[in-house]
């Protein structure tokens, strides 16, 4: 009964959306076969990454016919391991990605890894998520200024936690570094939830982190927002000034979108594309994700694929000012 109704659901989300969901062509097995369809997240689990992940299972579900998920957590050296653990897959429709940006241009850019922007198929975008700094709420840091003038007066004495060099995180916190002409010390972690857990157990004295991640401890009363990098606040944390509200003129955060290898067959593609955009149509899935904190924001595979592009380029202009291999 439990497949009849999936399997009735996602052909009336396929008849909604005005275009049918692929089917095998006479001969070929069906996709997806009743093999599980992997998504692999390049974070560990608790992060923003693997919440939107794990969040969209359950719509992905009801629009593909018999289709089952499942995230594989691949964290490390800044999502390396899991962005070139995608790109290395079979083409097959069982795996795709959830990926971040800009850690996935940064890291080739630092260094050679083993995979290029070439080998993704790049389905569509689906949230943006200014980056932020946080502080536990017993801080003796007030404000940015305050942060600002600490670190002046004693460089590298305050410590600021990011989930790895190169990562959105670790990108603001250079940028604010040029900005309030101060020097603070880098700690790096494999993801956003460690760093989360070192800023809970006062091992660092500030997580540079995306709005999403921190905002649930604030709410809670373990946290305070220092500021936001965003061009204007999220609608999530509206009673929290800007950077540049604030006097420093930083922008920094990520995009995550999902993607699979570039040899993926077109038919399992489109039903994807399909998918997912159906799914950030969704009203419930507005509403889930504005309870986890997730900012969305759709983008086709065109126009997906441009940010990503247009965005490397800009990272290959910002190293040439100011490497971060190793900062």
């Amino acid at each position: 009964m439990k497949l009849s109704r999936r399997q009735i659901i996602a052909s009336s989300s396929a008849l909604a959306l005005g275009a049918p969901f692929a089917r095998p062509a006479l001969g070929q097995r069906a996709w997806p076969g009743g093999q599980p369809i992997q998504i692999i997240v390049a974070y560990p689990p608790g992060g923003g990454t693997d919440l939107a992940a794990r969040g969209m299972i359950p719509y992905f579900e009801r629009l593909i016919p018999g289709a089952r998920f499942l995230v594989t957590n691949r964290p490390g050296a800044t999502g390396e391991i899991g962005h070139a653990a995608l790109a290395a897959s079979a083409p097959d429709g069982y795996t795709i990605g959830l990926i971040v940006t800009p850690s996935l241009q940064s890291v080739r850019i630092e260094r050679q890894p083993r995979y290029r922007l070439e080998d993704f198929t790049f389905l569509g975008g689906t949230t943006e998520d200014p980056g932020a700094f946080f502080v536990r709420a017993d801080s003796p840091i007030r404000n940015l200024s305050d942060l600002a003038e600490r670190a002046r007066a004693r460089p590298e004495t305050v410590s600021v936690a990011t989930s790895g060099v190169g990562s959105d995180d670790h990108l603001l916190l250079l940028d604010f570094e040029a900005k309030a002409r101060a020097r603070l010390t880098h700690v790096p972690f494999a993801g956003g939830a460690p760093t989360i857990t070192a800023l809970i157990a006062g091992h660092v004295d500030v997580t540079s982190m995306n709005v999403a991640e921190g905002m649930p401890g604030t709410r809670e009363g373990k946290f305070r927002c220092l500021g936001q990098a965003s061009e204007q606040r999220a609608a999530m944390a509206a009673d929290i000034p800007t950077f540049r509200e604030l006097g420093f003129d930083s922008i920094g955060g990520t995009t995550r979108g999902f993607a699979m290898p570039a040899a993926a067959p077109q038919q399992v593609v489109d039903t994807l594309v399909r998918a997912i955009e159906a799914a950030m149509r969704d009203p419930q899935w507005k509403a889930d994700a504005e309870r986890m904190s997730l900012p969305l924001r759709y983008w086709t595979p065109d126009a997906y694929t441009r940010m990503v592009m247009e965005q490397d380029q800009e990272l290959r202009r910002r190293w040439q000012e100011r490497p971060w291999g190793g900062t």
